[in-house]
């Protein structure tokens, strides 16, 4: 009976160990560069809350890990730094970075990019263009 026992258990990790949610990964580049840094965000069709935690672009390359199977729509920003500003006006106040969105809105607020997310390893390029 005991065996029994430990077959199910042993089963029953490798059936977990299957389950894993897919990864999502690949580059970003701007009109041929790579992207050196921001983040990659996938959305449920339906525009709800992001699924999966979302994938940092760094040196033009991103990965996603825990993004659901399905149809997504993705969501890519980059921004970067354009000046200096105070953070209030009081005179005690530190300068902040002031910061400008790098990709154009229709890969982000609004966004056209649209994949089918598939369990394993998927591999998706995104090359975005200012035009």
């Amino acid at each position: 009976m005991v065996p029994k026992v430990w077959f199910g258990l042993f089963l029953g990790l490798l059936i977990g160990c299957a389950e894993q949610k897919p990864v999502v990964k690949g580059r970003v580049t701007l009109d041929g560069n790579p992207v050196e840094s921001g983040m990659v965000q996938f959305f449920p069709e339906d525009n709800k809350n992001p699924s999966g935690k979302p994938g940092k672009i760094e040196n033009g390359t991103y990965t996603a890990v825990g993004v659901p199977v399905g149809k997504m729509r993705i969501v890519i920003n980059a921004p970067i730094v354009v000046g200096k500003k105070k953070a209030s006006d009081l005179p005690e106040s530190p300068m902040i970075d002031e910061m400008k969105e790098s990709i154009p809105d229709k890969y982000n607020t609004n966004s056209t990019l649209f994949r089918d997310i598939e369990p394993g390893v998927n591999v998706f390029d995104f090359e975005l263009t200012t035009k």
